[in-house]
């Protein structure tokens, strides 16, 4: 039997990533293929014939440290290819054990309703397990008036296919996994150790790269970098305890220079969407340009989040779901009615709607471990409309960076590169699925609208 538990970690799993790892590989290994015409070159240099049989003697352990290191990083890379492909797949059936599990919910709460903050917390196959099976006296209570019959066959249908899509999902990712790991293991040891190779050929082998060569470590050589990886862009220094994260002040000195956004837009009913932008036309271009963004990136965002409730049903929202985590509420975060129901942390905040797990990622804080300090001050920050506009800038800024299009100026940016960028938006890694993709749809419907707004 396989739970949901045991693959909830595909989750977190993003091929894409994995893709880029095996690219940085990649890259190294054409990168050390690129120095051969430099070596050759070297081969040319006049000696004497007395040193010559010595220097050729190095050159000759220069290519063995060479060769060693491109079939190593080639190992890799080819390793890690492999193992993104096992978790494309893997996370295809999460997904569909996912579908299979929410059936369950659904047809588990025609019957039944967990009481206890043990029965929501479990999942549902668990919690389905519980009710057609009773197992003492206190279930037997629990259960008094639960006609399990009425729902047996459907729930066992949606049980089964959970448990099959799981299994799945597991055996998909964990053979492959132990593989790439093996081929890891093998591909370290094919590259040279240079605490013990010969320490001449080493430091001949830095020397005729310094020779090169230019070219190689010219800032225009695809080579040197992976588009994206430019020092500085989506870094997260992570804090300890600190209340201000250096990312978090970075931000507030930003916030000191930008107009103020309009407060007293809460909802549709004060203005069109429209009539917002236009009215803060300023300050979303100063956002813009405090990350890099194209301004009409910004607007068409804020098109579709602005407006969405009142500014003041988000402290009422917090409000609950924090009494729900507490140990005298019979009900957990997500067993609260209508949109109260979830993590206290997944509440969104201010006219972008950001929330505060995703603020904690984007100014540096572990968000599994935030203080009750920490995240006053994240609150703090999203609940000031500037701030919270330029929270959302900075998280479009590092999506951007994890990008293929990352060094691409934002007056290039093309109409599928706005449109990848709003799905990332709203989907994170996840920003190729069908909601992403969608809110991607909007954002195109509304866009050139959302720019014009800003003239």
């Amino acid at each position: 039997m396989t739970y949901y538990a045991d693959v909830e970690f595909l989750e977190d799993c993003d091929p894409k990533l994995i893709e880029r790892n095996a690219a940085e590989y990649k890259r190294m290994r054409d990168l050390l293929d690129s120095l051969e015409p430099s070596v050759k070159r070297a081969q040319s240099v006049e000696w004497t014939s007395d040193a010559r049989a010595s220097y050729e003697e190095r050159l000759k352990d220069v290519r063995g440290l060479v060769q060693g290191l491109m079939e190593g990083y080639e190992a890799a890379w080819k390793a890690l290819l492999k193992y993104a492909d096992a978790v494309e797949e893997a996370r295809k059936s999460l997904r569909q054990g996912g579908d299979a599990q929410d059936r369950l919910s659904e047809v588990i709460s025609r019957e039944a309703m967990p009481i206890t903050r043990t029965a929501q917390d479990a999942e549902p196959m668990r919690r389905w397990e519980d009710v057609r099976s009773t197992t003492g006296v206190l279930d037997w209570f629990a259960e008094l008036g639960v006609d399990a019959d009425a729902i047996r066959d459907d729930a066992n249908r949606y049980y089964d296919q959970a448990d099959e899509a799981f299994s799945a999902a597991l055996r998909a990712e964990r053979g492959p996994r132990a593989e790439c790991v093996a081929a890891l293991k093998r591909a370290k040891g094919l590259i040279p150790d240079f605490r013990t190779a010969n320490k001449d050929a080493a430091a001949l082998l830095f020397k005729v790269k310094a020779l090169s060569f230019e070219k190689v470590e010219a800032a225009d050589n695809p080579l040197t970098q992976l588009p994206g990886s430019t020092e500085g862009k989506g870094s997260l220094p992570m804090v300890g305890d600190e209340k201000v994260s250096p990312l978090l002040q970075d931000l507030r000195n930003n916030r000191k220079s930008m107009p103020e956004v309009d407060s007293m837009w809460l909802t549709d009913a004060f203005g069109s969407k429209e009539e917002w932008i236009a009215a803060n036309k300023g300050a979303i271009k100063e956002a813009a340009r405090a990350y890099g963004l194209p301004p009409d990136m910004m607007a068409g965002i804020a098109w579709i989040e602005v407006g969405g409730k009142p500014y003041v049903a988000d402290g009422m929202t917090d409000w609950a779901r924090s009494a729900a985590e507490s140990g005298w509420s019979p009900l957990t975060p997500d067993y609260l009615p209508g949109p109260l129901a979830g993590d206290r942390d997944n509440t969104s905040y201010g006219p972008m709607a950001v929330q505060v797990r995703r603020a904690a990622e984007v100014l540096g804080y572990d968000p599994e471990n935030l203080t009750e300090d920490q995240r006053d001050e994240l609150t703090t920050s999203l609940k000031d409309p500037s701030q919270n506009m330029l929270i959302s800038a900075k998280y479009m800024a590092d999506l951007k960076a994890q990008s293929s299009f990352a060094d691409v100026p934002p007056e290039e940016m093309t109409q599928a590169q706005y449109r990848e960028l709003a799905a990332r938006y709203n989907g994170g890694p996840h920003w190729e699925g069908g909601d992403a993709q969608g809110y991607a749809d909007r954002f195109e419907q509304n866009r050139e609208q959302a720019g014009q707004a800003l003239r």
